[in-house]
């Protein structure tokens, strides 16, 4: 008689939210699927085509056919299987468990090229209420450290401040506010620049995405309408260039933009650009 083999998992997700009244980011869903006496660990991208996933693995009587702990680096929506577990001595007793981090984005070749941004808006003048190590949420330790905040009103359109890819966007969260269980329901476009860094456009209004994933744009392009979904104060975007060096730790980098007079600033916060 086939024995009954038991086996246990626990996933978690550090960018999930916990709270279920609040609408979670599923754009990277990883789960495990159970064939005879295999397992294969599977992650699936839906509006998100570039992500770094780390995992971690504890085992019983069980191996993996990937190096554990387990990073990698997917560019493509879809279904991907990231590894197999198998019993080493299948008449015998097997658990896993398994933890996950991911994030938007990956590592860097080489060293950001330097470059002039346009301002992220169109006919607009605008107030930046948190600069780089901005005390509200921008602070050592933050991953956002060099992000701009700009004030703005619900549904002002949007454009790309550099031409890249778009390879990730999120438009169905609906709430935010000042407290910190909105962290992570917030509406979003990220967008690959030709040196390996992305663009990150957030709070963003609901349903006021304009692109799709893998659609090329140009500088100045129309990429959808700002909001107050989120971690917010008040109504703004939320503009930062980054990189990505695991599942739970990206790298934002400084910026600077140019006017229509042909000067180059870095906005400053109270500063009108």
């Amino acid at each position: 008689m086939r024995p009954a083999f038991r086996f246990s998992f626990v996933a978690i997700s550090l960018l999930a939210l916990t709270a279920t009244s609040f609408a979670e980011d599923t754009n990277c869903v990883i789960s495990d699927r159970q064939k005879g006496d295999k397992v294969e660990l599977i992650a699936r991208l839906k509006n998100l085509s570039d992500v770094t996933i780390d995992v971690s693995l504890k085992l019983v009587n069980m191996r993996c056919n990937k190096k554990i702990p387990f990073r990698t680096v997917i560019k493509s929506e879809g279904s991907h299987v990231l590894f197999e577990l198998s019993p080493i001595h299948p008449n015998r007793e097997w658990k896993y468990h398994y933890e996950f981090a991911w994030k938007s984005g990956h590592n860097l070749v080489g060293k950001p090229k330097a470059f002039f941004y346009r301002l992220p808006y169109l006919r607009f003048k605008s107030r930046v209420t948190q600069g780089p190590y901005g005390t509200f949420s921008h602070g050592t330790g933050s991953q956002d450290e060099e992000a701009i905040d700009f004030l703005m009103p619900v549904g002002t359109k949007l454009c790309a401040a550099r031409a890249g890819r778009v390879i990730g966007l999120r438009s169905d969260a609906t709430l935010g506010g000042v407290n910190k269980k909105f962290k992570k329901d917030f509406n979003y476009v990220l967008i690959r620049h030709d040196d390996g860094t992305f663009a990150e456009y957030a709070h963003l209004k609901h349903d006021g995405v304009f692109v799709k994933i893998g659609q090329e744009v140009k500088e100045g392009d129309a990429i959808g309408l700002s909001g107050n979904t989120g971690f917010t104060s008040s109504p703004h975007l939320h503009f930062s260039v980054f990189y990505t060096v695991s599942g739970s730790k990206r790298i934002t980098i400084p910026v600077t933009f140019k006017s229509a007079y042909g000067n180059h600033f870095k906005p400053v916060q109270g500063g009108i650009y």
